[in-house]
């Protein structure tokens, strides 16, 4: 059985790797608009924040 703090540090680990995938996230999408992307490049970073953010949710889930 898991102590109190043995499961606060599991949550704030948690935590901050969602922190940091929903960073990553946000990276990858917040120039998408700008046209000097090409849309492979568009593309690429549309599908590694779809994966990353169904990454996201099974780690949610669990």
């Amino acid at each position: 059985m898991q102590t109190s703090v043995e499961k606060l540090d599991e949550l704030y680990k948690n935590t901050e790797e969602l922190y940091k995938s929903l960073k990553e996230i946000r990276m990858l999408l917040d120039n998408v608009n700008d046209k000097s992307l090409s849309m492979k490049s568009i593309s690429d970073r549309m599908k590694k924040s779809n994966d990353l953010y169904k990454t996201l949710i099974n780690k949610l889930n669990k």
